[in-house]
């Protein structure tokens, strides 16, 4: 590996351990260091960062929660770099999604695009056998929406396997991962909807999966974009219900 000499420069900031994280992030990222490679001994860090100790310590704390490092003890230890995998990934997602407040507007914006072409690749991708693991859940989905007597929960947590399930079936590695990332926003954005709801999702699931099963892929493109919209739709609708019966609400107290 080349000399890191030229590679960082001296940290700025009042939080100088962020401004040594992001630098060595940089580096990973950029390639300098690669999966399994081991970063510079701290004491070399911190002389050329010129840093506390300490300051090495926490910005090396941050790489190994945000995932892109482990930290090795003993004599053979110290900070490799790891390969990052899909729960990393997946987490960082729902973390950034939710600390910029992505509106529930935005996320079915994204799944309109995102998700129909999930299942526009399904329809191309699909192994029989995956068609029929897919056929095996819209089965669950379909029993767990007509039976009145089974918790809305159930049905919910059942159509995000749904939808789960053909971004796994889109073969794109990338795209199901992005997905789970934002599975967070889409269970709390299934929980608004009302039971009501429970027929038309399995009338619809089942029309996406028959356009994958038929191999046809951009109705199972369109299928599921009409499917995410008309869901926003009824979520809207139900979210103003719900600010007008508030207001109507407060106006009474206020009257009273």
């Amino acid at each position: 590996m080349p000399s890191t000499a030229s590679l960082f420069r001296t940290a700025r900031g009042a939080r100088t351990f962020e401004d040594v994280a992001q630098q060595v992030k940089s580096a990973i990222l950029d390639g300098y260091f690669k999966p399994g490679d081991r970063l510079p001994p701290q004491r070399d860090l911190y002389k050329q960062f010129k840093v506390s100790r300490f300051a090495v310590t926490q910005a090396l704390h941050i790489l190994e929660t945000a995932g892109l490092v482990d930290i090795r003890l003993g004599a053979r230890g110290g900070a490799f770099v790891r390969r990052p995998d899909m729960e990393t990934i997946n987490s960082s997602i729902d973390l950034i999604a939710s600390m910029h407040g992505v509106t529930l507007e935005e996320l079915a914006e994204f799944r309109e695009a995102i998700e129909g072409r999930n299942a526009y690749w399904a329809a191309q991708r699909s192994t029989p056998a995956d068609l029929d693991a897919l056929e095996a859940l819209v089965k669950e989905v379909c029993a767990v929406c007509e039976d009145q007597s089974v918790a809305w929960s159930l049905a919910v947590a059942r159509d995000a396997a749904f939808h789960s399930k053909i971004a796994e079936l889109s073969k794109n590695r990338l795209s199901a991962a992005v997905l789970q990332g934002v599975m967070t926003g889409l269970r709390a954005a299934l929980r608004q909807v009302p039971e009501t709801y429970r027929i038309r999702m399995a009338r619809e699931l089942t029309a996406i999966y028959d356009a994958i099963r038929a191999r046809r892929p951009v109705r199972a493109e369109t299928l599921m974009r009409d499917h995410i919209a008309g869901f926003q739709r009824i979520v809207a609708r139900v979210r103003r219900t719900g600010a007008r019966r508030g207001r109507r609400s407060r106006a009474g107290h206020t009257a009273g």
